[in-house]
Order: structure tokens, then C-alpha cells, then sequence
């Protein structure tokens, strides 16, 4: 009679013990998904489908935002984190744009005169592959350059896009 007792004891420790197990796990996920969202996060997004892979990125004002991820699709056998992802363009066009994960960083070489249009038609493409606004497309970490072979007068600078403060005007 005292094994019954003590194996009937085991059994309602044991689901006691399941019972505070599966309570507290029920309250773990009640409790991330009540969070209250980060103020410090930002909700800030391009033209993102449900089905393209986001790629986040950091503004200059520390913001972040997502993009539709272009590195894993059409890219130069060259291309990498320390080589550059081809964002739009290419080497042997009137511009390429690429993109360095360290820092968020893209660099849009005019390679072609006229370069003012030049400009225009690469942060056009920039601008439509990533889905930006004029404001997120301002706030990226961007430079915008061309070498003393193709002009110049503009060689080396950064330009800057073309509608954003401080940008150079071009001809």
C-alpha cells in the first residue's frame, strides 16, 4: 500500500511539475507577442513584396529601413561583401552602381559623359530598385563619382544625387 501511495505521490509531482512547466511557457509567448514595439526601431520600408527577401539597411541618421535584396540574384562572379554587390548598371555601361554591406554603403561611378544625365539615369534605376522616396534615397549612405578620364572638372569629387542638399550641379 505505501509503493501505491508513494508512486500516486510521483505522478502528481510530475504534473504538477508539467502544469508550471506548460504555465510559464504559455506566459513566454503571451509576453513577446504583447512586447510594446521598440520607439527605436523604425518601421521604415521600400516597395518590399511578401515574397522578396528584405535587406536592411542604416541610414545616415541612424535609422534603419528595408530594401528588396539584390545581392543574391545577377551578380558579377566577383561580386561580394569586400568587392561590392552590383545594385544597377555595370561596368561596361554609362554607370555602375554597387552596394558594401559594411556601413550600408553604395558608390555610383558615372563612367560616360554626358555625366549630369548620367547621374540622372543611375539614381532613376537606384531609386526604382530599391522602391525609395527622394527623402530615403537622400538619407542613404551614398557617393556619387566619376574620374578625371571621363571629366575633368568633376573627377574625383563626390557629386552627390542629384536632388539631395549639397549635391553639385552638373551640365
Amino acid at each position: 500500500m505505501k509503493k501505491l501511495g508513494i508512486i500516486i505521490a510521483v505522478f502528481i509531482v510530475i504534473l504538477i511539475v508539467l502544469g508550471v512547466f506548460a504555465f510559464v511557457l504559455s506566459n513566454m509567448n503571451k509576453g513577446i507577442v504583447n512586447q510594446a514595439p521598440n520607439p527605436f526601431a523604425s518601421t521604415t520600408s521600400g516597395n518590399i513584396s511578401p515574397s522578396q527577401t528584405p535587406l536592411p539597411l542604416t541610414l545616415t541618421d541612424g535609422s534603419s529601413l528595408s530594401v528588396p535584396d539584390f545581392t543574391k540574384q545577377n551578380q558579377p562572379s566577383v561580386a561580394g561583401p569586400d568587392t561590392g554587390y552590383q545594385a544597377a548598371g555595370s561596368s561596361a555601361g554609362d554607370y555602375q552602381i554597387l552596394y558594401f554591406p559594411q556601413g550600408s554603403y553604395f558608390l555610383i561611378s558615372l563612367l560616360n559623359e554626358p555625366i549630369g544625365a548620367t547621374r540622372l539615369a543611375a539614381q532613376g534605376a537606384l531609386e526604382s530598385k530599391l522602391g525609395l522616396t527622394d527623402a530615403q534615397m537622400c538619407k542613404l549612405n551614398i557617393e556619387v563619382r566619376t574620374t578625371i578620364a571621363v571629366n575633368d572638372t568633376f573627377g574625383g569629387k563626390n557629386l552627390g544625387i542629384s536632388f539631395c542638399p549639397g549635391a553639385t550641379k552638373l551640365p
